[in-house]
């Protein structure tokens, strides 16, 4: 749902992402903490929409993740 061409499909996988996190999901957590960082690059990606409504989807997303993995993220968002 975050590649669909649809702005809102995407905007809403974006917060059903922030939930997930927030609810420390398993299998969602599983996902992003991985060695590659994959899903986490593709909620960078939505930093530079051009819709507010997807881009603060995004700063929502990666808020939930800097409380979550501070450490890690922190520094990944203070370069971007």
């Amino acid at each position: 749902c975050l590649n669909d061409s649809s702005l809102p499909i995407r905007a809403h996988g974006l917060i059903l992402f922030r939930r997930l996190i927030e609810r420390a999901d398993g299998e969602t957590l599983k996902n992003i903490d991985e060695p590659q960082w994959k899903l986490f690059e593709k909620f960078q990606v939505h930093l530079r929409a051009e819709d507010s409504y997807e881009y603060l989807a995004a700063i929502n997303v990666l808020s939930a993740l800097t409380n979550r993995y501070t450490e890690k993220i922190l520094p990944i968002l203070c370069d971007e």
